[in-house]
Order: structure tokens, then C-alpha cells, then sequence
């Protein structure tokens, strides 16, 4: 019990004001005043001080006692066996005896006591939902902690956490069916963060660091659906894509390159000796050969923009560091520093080196260029998160990624038994096209994936049978990983129409809002 008790200046009484717990040495003194008043006969408040009243202490405090009190509820739970409870949770009240109480040890209604009666209403109040007291208190009742599989299984555990109640007291059904629903809104959220909801979500925490026009720029660049801007600059980005990589395949045809106006070769002997010894026709076709004017500006456009794009996107992220932790923003630093230097590394110092440098340095600088140029295909990665479709495929290989490594190794394993045995099998056989082991590898790959190229097979009774066990291999060593690999695209897929479904009912929603926002004048007058 909880006694509330202050010092006055007029008549150094204690009345109701600051709370002090009263301890078991407190209750016995007040146990003996008591007595004391009942020989005298007093009837009216009884005043009980402390021999130094400067010295206030919890042990010397002494309430004032009035004849009414002498039956009170006022004693240890000890001594009130069978004795029984008022709790009062929200305003819905439960009456239960103390011992039943006692059955759950360690909780927080057992450590209970009559001190923690409120003298006036009799009664112990906790502001709680009253909805799930009557589950916790049938675990003091039987024994057993049961809840109706309606309630929310999150607000269950806190109610749990709140009463002291270890959540192990579950019974196993109720166990289920809190635990599957938290782990489905975990899964839900983790599906939200991969689909980038919960960074739409934080344009305006990261308001206060950034400023308003770096968010503005920030949503300008990743949400094609915040403006009529966003949508034409995501346009931009899907052309500068297209003319980056036809651009770059229109350089590989003769046809469309021009012929430079001289031939290096009548004057420059190391060049001649290079066209006699290792370049093959198409390398050579791109050294005495030059792109036209106009996929040379294509080409120069689209790098452009895509600078362009790749600083803007720097500047507007609310950190180096979060900008950095991801991949794909890395594969455009990369990329961009290495283009610039390759463009004027070409520019600048080969225009005047091409017919001098060795062969090795020519088709070094040719294979830099082209590994260059297939970094772009990251910017086709990045806009294909923009789009649904695409992004619930990307997901899906980012989510099967153990699976496909997976796949690989049961890709290698199979060719490293088949492609030894089916070369072992032909090896008496002249006119078969199992020459040698890596052979074997090449075929058992191809046999197991059931691509079936024709252009290696066997000619054995012995290799016919090889071939038909390593086709049923390769079906169920496929086989296994594709199901996980699906799973997780049906996962995607149904998370990816759920959003569609919502961003729906919500677009609905707010035109039927606008619809009933219209005053009925206006409606009487159309």
C-alpha cells in the first residue's frame, strides 16, 4: 500500500501529499498505536509524532489512524489467506482472491500486495487494454495462457512483456499463431525494404540533413511519379541506354564504318608486320576503319548524360556513405572514371600511336575498351528497378543467388563424373568425337542443361547409356534449384500485386474523396 503523507507548517501534522512506502516495521508500529488507542477509548483521530520532528524518515512516520480504520484492509498478504482483489484494468474490473495470484511466481501481479490498494476505491488500477487481461489472468486460473487467434500477435508479446510473463508460457496453439504472424509482418517489411518502400518513406528524415533542394533532387531522380520532370528525365535515360548500346553495335558492322582517306600500311613497316602476323580481319577492320559522324555523336551523348546523371544522383544522396554501400552506384563511379580516361587516353595519345604500337598493346587497349562498355549494362539494371516487372526479376536473382551457385556446382560436379566416363567409353572407338576429357566436360555440361548443341555425341552401345543417365542427372540436379528459384518469384510477385492492389485502393480512395469534397450547389448546378 502506498500512503501519501506531507508535513505541515501550522500544526506539524501529516497530511496526504508525498508518497512513502511503509514498510513491515512501519505496519507493526502502527499495529501497536492502534491497540494503544483502543484501551483508551478514543474514538476521535489519534495523533501519533516522532520524537524528533526535524528528522522525517520512512520508519518514523506515523498516519493519522481513525476508529474506522481499526477494521481496515490494511495487513500483509500473508495474513490475508482467501482473502480477495478488485483490479480495476481500464475501467472493466476483475475480482480474484490473492492466493490465485501466487500461483505464477515472478510475475508482476504476484508481487502484489495489500500496500498497493488504493484506500479509496478499493481497489488495485492498471491502465491497460482490458481486452487481454482475462487471457492472462486464466494463466493464475488453469494453469495455461491461451488468446483468441484474433488479437494481434505483436500486441500480444507487449501485453506479455508488460505483466511479466515469459513469452514460453504460451500455450503451443496460441505460440503459432502469435509467432507466424510477427514473422509474417517481419517478412513483409524485410519484402518492403527490397522493394524500396521504406526509402520513399524517408524523403523527409532525411530532410533536416540534406535540405530542401537536395530532396527535392533526390526524389526527382528516383520517383518518376513525383513530376512531369521525373518522368521526361527517366525518358532521356531509357534513349541515352538505347543509343549507348546500338551505338555501340553499329561500330561492329563494316558496312556503317568509314575507311580512313590513307592506308598506313604502304608507309609503316611494324604495321604491315602486324597485319602478317596475329590481328585477325575484324581487328583489323576497326583499326584502319572509323566510326560514322552520327553514331559518334550518339555515343558521345549518351556518356554524356550519364555523367550527368551519375553526379547528380552523388550530390543529392543524404550521405558518402550510404551512397557508396551501394553496388550499383559503385559500378557507376567506376565506370565513369574509367571512360573518361580511356576517351582521352584514345583521343589524345593513340590517334597518333595507333600504326606503332605493338600487337599486344593494340588489343589490350581494345579489350579495356569493350570491358568498359559492358559496365553500362548496370545502367539498364538500375532504370529496370523503376519498373515493377523488372524489379521483382532482379529480386529474384538477388534472393537466388545460393540457389544458382547452387546449380553451378551440381553443373561442375556432374561434368567432372560424366565427361571422364563418356571419354573412357568411347576411347576404343577411332571415329568418335570424344577426342580427350575437356571434351567430355563441354559435352556433360551441354547433356546435363539438355541444350544438346549435336556437335559432340556418342557412338557407343556404353555411350548411349552414359548419355541417357547424364540427361537424368542434369533433370534432377536442375531441377531442385529452379523450385527454390521460383518460390522466391512467386513471393515477389505476389508482393509485387499486393503494392499494385493498394496504390489502387488508395487512388481510389482519394478521388472518391474528391468527388465528395464537391459542394452540392455544384453538383445541382452541372
Amino acid at each position: 500500500m502506498i500512503r501519501s503523507v506531507s508535513k505541515t507548517d501550522d500544526d506539524n501534522q501529516y497530511t496526504d501529499a508525498t508518497a512513502v512506502r511503509i514498510t513491515d516495521k512501519d505496519f507493526s508500529e502502527m499495529e501497536t498505536a492502534i491497540l494503544e488507542t483502543i484501551e483508551l477509548g478514543s474514538e476521535t483521530n489519534s495523533e501519533i509524532t516522532t520524537e524528533n520532528s526535524s528528522a522525517i524518515s520512512a520508519a518514523d512516520l506515523r498516519p493519522k489512524i481513525t476508529g474506522n480504520e481499526i477494521n481496515m484492509k490494511l495487513k500483509p498478504k500473508k495474513n490475508c489467506n482467501g482473502k480477495r482483489v478488485t483490479i480495476n484494468v481500464a475501467g472493466t474490473k476483475f475480482l480474484v482472491s490473492w492466493d490465485t495470484l501466487a500461483k505464477v511466481p515472478n510475475t508482476r501481479l504476484s508481487r502484489l500486495t495489500m500496500y498497493d490498494v488504493d484506500p479509496d476505491e478499493d481497489e488495485i488500477f492498471f491502465e491497460r487494454d482490458p481486452t487481454f487481461f482475462p487471457s492472462i489472468l486464466g494463466l493464475y486460473y488453469t494453469g495455461q495462457l491461451h488468446f483468441l487467434h484474433s488479437l494481434c500477435g505483436p500486441a500480444i508479446l507487449t501485453e506479455l512483456a508488460y505483466w511479466e510473463i515469459p513469452a514460453t508460457a504460451l500455450s503451443p496453439c496460441c505460440k503459432e499463431a502469435c509467432f507466424v504472424t510477427e514473422e509474417k509482418r517481419q517478412e513483409n517489411q524485410k519484402l518492403a525494404d527490397e522493394f524500396g518502400l521504406s526509402e520513399q518513406t524517408s524523403y523527409e528524415d532525411d530532410k533536416r540533413c540534406c535540405g530542401t533542394w537536395r530532396l527535392k533532387l533526390r526524389r526527382f531522380l528516383e520517383d518518376p511519379q513525383s513530376s512531369t520532370g521525373a518522368k521526361i528525365w527517366l525518358f532521356l535515360a531509357l534513349l541515352a541506354t538505347v543509343f549507348s548500346f546500338a551505338s555501340e553495335a553499329i561500330s561492329s558492322v563494316e558496312e556503317y564504318r568509314t575507311p580512313l582517306d590513307y592506308d598506313p600500311a604502304v608507309n609503316n613497316s611494324t604495321f604491315r608486320e602486324m597485319i602478317t602476323a596475329d590481328l585477325s580481319d575484324k581487328e583489323l577492320m576497326r583499326l584502319i576503319t572509323n566510326d560514322n559522324a552520327v553514331n559518334n555523336i550518339l555515343r558521345d551523348l549518351a556518356q554524356f548524360f550519364f555523367t550527368l546523371d551519375i553526379i547528380l544522383r552523388m550530390v543529392a544522396s543524404p550521405s558518402r556513405w550510404r551512397y557508396f554501400k551501394s553496388v550499383l552506384n559503385v559500378v557507376d563511379c567506376v565506370w565513369l572514371v574509367s571512360s573518361w580516361v580511356l576517351y582521352a587516353f584514345v583521343h589524345l595519345y593513340c590517334a597518333e600511336c595507333w600504326w606503332t604500337m605493338s600487337t599486344l598493346a593494340f588489343r589490350t587497349i581494345f579489350w579495356l575498351y569493350f570491358i568498359n562498355n559492358s559496365l553500362r549494362v548496370f545502367r539498364v539494371v538500375r532504370i529496370g528497378y523503376l519498373f515493377m516487372p523488372l524489379k521483382v526479376i532482379f529480386l529474384t536473382i538477388k534472393a537466388s543467388i545460393a540457389e544458382i551457385v547452387t546449380l553451378l556446382f551440381l553443373l561442375i560436379l556432374g561434368a567432372l563424373i560424366f565427361g571422364p566416363l563418356i571419354y573412357l567409353v568411347e576411347v576404343s572407338n577411332d571415329k568418335s568425337s570424344m577426342h580427350n576429357i575437356p571434351i567430355g566436360y563441354w559435352w556433360a555440361v551441354v547433356t546435363m542443361t539438355t541444350v544438346g548443341y549435336g556437335d559432340r555425341y556418342p557412338s557407343e552401345l556404353f555411350g548411349y547409356a552414359v548419355g541417357i543417365v547424364c540427361v537424368t542427372v542434369g533433370l534432377g540436379f536442375s531441377g531442385l534449384p529452379i523450385s527454390v528459384i521460383s518460390a522466391n518469384f512467386s513471393r515477389y510477385q505476389a508482393f509485387a500485386a499486393y503494392i499494385k492492389a493498394k496504390k489502387s485502393q488508395s487512388r481510389g480512395s482519394s478521388q472518391e474523396s474528391a468527388s465528395n469534397a464537391i459542394s452540392p450547389e455544384l453538383t445541382c448546378k452541372g
